[in-house]
């Protein structure tokens, strides 16, 4: 499994290293259905368009994917839109829709939809669901279920899993055994609590905030700028 999954990566990183082709480079536009082996083994060629039904085999590369997306690794270098499953995917742009990976889905651009896979990572914004072992996303709007959730950008939804880190802001809610933002708007419950600025509630077994806007509930609550900063069972400030 472990080289199966070096093997696709490597193969996907040549790909789109090796993309760049513009509209009018392009030989042959778009096809209804693209079929093949492993890229460029395949119909139609890797700088064309598939709007409709694409079987990549073991490695499906081409320009933009529109429709039902099939094969073991499957590339789009533009946007992809539709249902993909796949072993692992790759989309150079934005995606709209569901990515069903196994090993994992990757958006450079915005994601709209839905994926589910080991690990799913969206470079900007990604407005959905993303259900995995690890997701990753620049701004969530939206749900993350799974073992560690990381959001580089301000977010907002719900985040559920062991590990939550919020590098920016969050607004909403976050349950898991550890949950840590810069800023967070709305509830953290999980055994740790850790925010910079908490606008809220903290309810865990510890919980800690630089500056504190509600209410912590816990074993031990910190609030570092209150006049009270260590407290059991509740601290508060507002």
């Amino acid at each position: 499994m472990k080289k199966l999954m070096l093997s696709m990566t490597a193969a996907v990183a040549v790909a789109v290293c090796s993309a760049g082709e513009s509209e009018q480079e392009r030989s042959w536009p778009w096809s209804p259905v693209g079929v093949g082996i492993a890229a460029p083994l395949q119909i139609p060629w890797t700088d064309s368009d598939v709007l409709g039904l694409r079987f990549g085999g073991f490695f499906g590369l081409n320009y933009r994917v529109w429709g039902l997306d099939l094969g073991l690794a499957e590339v789009a270098q533009e946007n992809f839109a539709g249902l993909q499953l796949s072993g692992f995917s790759w989309t150079s742009a934005d995606m709209w829709g569901l990515q069903l990976g196994a090993l994992g889905n990757v958006v450079r651009g915005n994601a709209v939809g839905a994926a589910l896979g080991a690990v799913n990572a969206v470079g900007g914004d990604a407005t959905g669901l993303e259900a995995g072992l690890v997701n990753v996303a620049g701004a969530l709007a939206g749900v993350q279920l799974g073992v560690a959730n990381w959001n580089r950008l301000a977010s907002g939804g719900a985040q559920l899993a062991a590990f939550n880190m919020d590098l920016v802001k969050f607004y909403g809610l976050a349950v898991g055994v550890v949950n840590v933002a810069e800023e967070f708007q709305g509830a953290q419950f999980g055994v740790i609590n850790c925010a910079n600025g908490m606008t809220g509630v903290q309810l865990g077994f510890v919980n800690v905030a630089e500056n504190m806007h509600g209410v912590q509930i816990g074993a031990a609550n910190l609030i570092a700028t209150s006049p009270l900063p260590v407290m059991v069972v509740a601290n508060m400030s507002f």
